[in-house]
């Protein structure tokens, strides 16, 4: 069951784990998550529930006015290479017991309200680290890597830039880095998609991509949406405010509006371009190119070169592919 179905009301008291893939910005939602495992299930003697966290999600408990002071507070050392080597409790003691023996009930931890930067992961202005310990545990911990001059660290999927000063950093969301990276393309949104719809360009803007730490292929699956191309993404990512259709929604638009175009090969050239269609719905965009006729099923059918002899040589068959994906990518 996943963390998406947990958020949209159903009630299924038996729930002894809910674990947490992808991260979230809204408070609502992470309550509605980590919320449905609160049922008590006495049938089967379920009183308690383990969150299991891959994405540090569970920050958000620390939000004083959701869940209130932590029960138990540790404090972890490591040495220079990040291994841990002591774990001290430094929770704030709670009342002492009454006179009687017994203790008062719901005890409070004492706690100490101070002014800090905020670690709620939404990738806004103001989510910056300031303290000196967890700027050293991130630089100590994460990747590390400069994108245009800017010192970046990276944890899971958790980006921090270096402020010039040194002293402090801003938590960026995937969202949020995705986002920046690709307006520095300084393209619009028709010319993105018309330079990515060419395999040489393609290649080109992945290229600039990569060199951001953005892996395009891996984008939808980061983003949690594994449906959607990454051209798409990248486009709703850079310009908030436009639709995203999925990679099947694409090609029912395609397969509708330009039948003439697949109309006009041969029918040896159209069961290739057939065959690339088939690759987008599986695997998206980055598929669309000559290379992709060295994999299956293309291997199945003939060497590349007898491949690309189908649409007249090496030269048309790029053409031909550039043109499908244009029709493809750049309508609907």
């Amino acid at each position: 069951m996943t963390s998406k179905l947990l958020s949209t009301g159903v009630d299924m008291p038996a729930v002894r784990n809910v674990v947490l893939f992808r991260r979230m910005a809204s408070m609502p939602e992470f309550k509605q998550v980590i919320g449905r495992g609160t049922r008590l299930c006495p049938e089967i003697g379920k009183e308690s529930f383990d969150i299991i966290d891959f994405v540090e999600a569970t920050r958000l408990f620390e939000d004083r006015a959701f869940d209130g002071p932590p029960l138990r507070l540790l404090q972890e050392t490591t040495d220079e290479q990040g291994a841990l080597v002591d774990v001290e409790d430094v929770t704030p003691p709670t009342e002492a017991p009454d006179d009687d023996g017994e203790s008062v009930a719901e005890p409070q931890a004492e706690f100490e309200e101070q002014d800090g930067g905020s670690f709620a992961p939404d990738g806004g202005d103001n989510d910056t680290v300031t303290d000196e310990d967890e700027i050293d545990r991130i630089q100590a911990r994460g990747r590390r890597y400069r994108v245009r001059g800017v010192d970046v660290y990276k944890m899971g999927e958790r980006r921090y830039q270096l402020a010039d000063d040194g002293l402090s950093m801003r938590l960026v969301s995937v969202e949020q880095w995705v986002h920046d990276q690709v307006l520095e393309l300084d393209l619009d949104p028709a010319r993105l998609r018309t330079q990515w719809a060419r395999a040489k360009s393609r290649a080109a803007l992945m290229e600039a991509l990569r060199e951001a730490d953005i892996d395009v292929e891996e984008l939808p699956e980061e983003l949690g949406k594994p449906d959607v191309d990454p051209v798409d993404l990248l486009v709703s990512a850079a310009w908030e405010g436009l639709a995203v259709v999925s990679r099947d929604e694409r090609l029912t638009w395609f397969r509708r509006e330009h039948e003439e175009f697949m109309d006009s090969f041969g029918a040896q050239a159209r069961e290739v371009l057939e065959a690339m269609l088939v690759k987008f719905a599986e695997a998206g965009s980055p598929q669309l190119k000559v290379d992709t006729l060295k994999v299956p099923p293309f291997d199945s059918m003939g060497r590349v070169v007898d491949l690309a002899a189908r649409f007249g040589g090496a030269r048309q068959a790029h053409e031909a592919i550039d043109q499908l994906a244009t029709r493809l990518l750049t309508g609907a």
